[in-house]
């Protein structure tokens, strides 16, 4: 039978009870600045510009943009609480600025202050609250992994041990046979994953819908590129048009006008910063503040990247091309602070301004690395059908130590989903990105070649070959 959906996990539902609290909120920061103040407010503010309701919409709002996974009851604390930090930090100056036609800014800024704590307060209590109910009300996930080697099966657990345990537990994990084989294990579980490449895939899937399963796919990057095709039928026909890849007129605008707006307003805004960061830089090391160097960016056109200086001068000079690693010995002390700040980067809004970049796309990469990765990863060339950008979809879902073919995925999502509020939605996704430190974190060395050799198997035992299925088939039919 299919798993039963709790009522309370529905997107829906938790955006009508996110309109609720925050409007309820709001709604005891007002009365409380009345009772502070023994007086009522004037009556044109709370209806007008600290409405709960607008305040509420505005907040939801915020939130949609603020989370990219809609599934956030199988996320961590931090990503649970951080879009509702944003929300809090970007509504709380709209009310002080409305605050201001009517208060002095000392009382603004209180009565901001207020909403922003109560409104991060009472949905932190909510959506926790509801993530706990949720979690309580149902077992784990019992998942079963198929692979088609026992490398991929070694990352598959690692990255589900680390990232997933609160919402699954591993019960299988099968390199892959015959589809008939592994039926009776895809009945006795909730949730089945499929590598990238498998052999079968289709009735795996097939067998999933069959039995109400949920399946996750790793997808191969052939995969991603119906993601923009259209239905087409010619006479009794039906086709999947894939139109080659192009912006449209009207996104190229946006798309250009916002990275101008944006890019003006950042530089203005962080000047003291970069002059601040320009003079550790000459105090602390020597060699130029700004690194100049050259990168693939639209159609392969090459150009020059700048970036605040993190490594000792001329730190290639004798290892050639080289990625960073995590404890790279080349990355100045106050370099180290940059990166995990991510502070190095910020130069790159001139090259935003000069047209070679934009806020949001695929991160450049050096012609070196480019033909490389085109050795094992014929689609990389791909990631070149859009301008590069300061930040992106991998920035934000992956990590600086994620495989080239991961990030890839990434990159093609956003290119074959491109919209400007996903651009608008990465932009957001970046502030709490920057405060988390692992995803600064250089490439780990043996990381280079696999990620996954040093990962252990939770249990030897969940590890099932073809003469073990058979033992498992009886079982599990009984079990179902």
């Amino acid at each position: 039978m299919p798993r039963k959906i709790n009522i309370l996990s529905s997107p829906a539902v938790t955006r009508i009870l996110d309109f609720v609290v925050t409007a309820m909120t709001v709604l005891v920061a007002l009365i409380a600045w009345e009772v502070a103040n023994r007086a009522r407010l004037d009556p044109v503010v709370p209806s007008l510009l600290l409405s709960p309701l607008l305040v509420a919409c505005a907040t939801v709002l915020v939130l949609n943009l603020t989370e990219i996974s809609t599934n956030w009851l199988r996320k961590d604390r931090v990503q649970l609480l951080a879009p509702i930090g944003m929300a809090a930090l970007l509504v709380g100056p709209v009310t002080f600025t409305a605050g201001l036609h009517h208060n002095k800014a000392s009382e603004a800024i209180v009565l901001a202050g207020l909403v922003a704590v109560l409104q991060f307060g009472g949905l932190s209590f909510e959506r926790i609250t509801l993530w706990k109910l949720c979690k309580a009300s149902r077992s784990p996930l019992r998942v079963l992994l198929l692979c088609g080697h026992e490398a991929e099966s070694r990352r598959l657990i690692r990255t589900f041990q680390e990232h997933a345990r609160s919402w699954c537990r591993i019960q299988h994990i099968v390199h892959i046979v015959d589809p008939e084989e592994i039926e009776p294990l895809v009945m006795a579980t909730d949730l089945v994953v499929l590598h990238a490449g498998l052999k079968h895939k289709l009735q795996i899937i097939a067998l999933c819908r069959k039995h109400g399963k949920e399946g996750m796919v790793v997808p191969d990057l052939s995969d991603l590129s119906l993601l923009g095709a259209s239905l087409q039928h010619v006479d009794d026909l039906l086709f999947l048009s894939i139109p080659p890849f192009s912006f449209s007129p009207f996104h190229r605008i946006v798309k250009r006008g916002i990275d101008l707006v944006l890019a003006t307003f950042l530089l203005i805004v962080t000047s003291p910063l970069l002059a601040v960061v320009s003079v550790m830089i000459w105090l602390t090391s020597e060699g130029p503040v700004i690194f100049e160097q050259e990168r693939l960016g639209l159609k392969r056109r090459p150009f020059l990247i700048f970036k605040f200086r993190t490594m000792a001068d001329h730190a290639e000079r004798t290892s050639g091309p080289t990625l960073a690693s995590e404890q790279d010995s080349r990355i100045t002390p106050v370099g180290k602070w940059l990166r995990l700040l991510r502070l190095d980067e910020l130069p790159q809004l001139i090259n935003v301004l000069r047209g070679e970049m934009s806020l949001v796309g695929p991160r450049p990469e050096r012609e070196f690395f480019v033909k490389q990765f085109e050795q094992f990863i014929p689609e990389y060339y791909q990631r070149m059908w859009v301008k590069p950008g300061i930040t992106g979809l991998a920035q934000v879902l992956g990590r600086y130590s994620t495989m080239a073919g991961d990030k890839l995925r990434f990159d093609l999502v956003y290119i074959h989903n491109y919209s400007t509020m996903l651009d608008l939605k990465i932009l957001l996704q970046t502030i709490p990105v920057i405060c988390r430190r692992e995803q600064a974190k250089g490439v780990f060395e043996p990381a280079v070649s696999a990620l996954i050799e040093n990962c252990e198997v939770p249990d030897p035992r969940l590890v099932m070959q073809p003469a073990a299925l058979s033992e498992a088939k009886a079982g599990a039919s009984r079990a179902a």
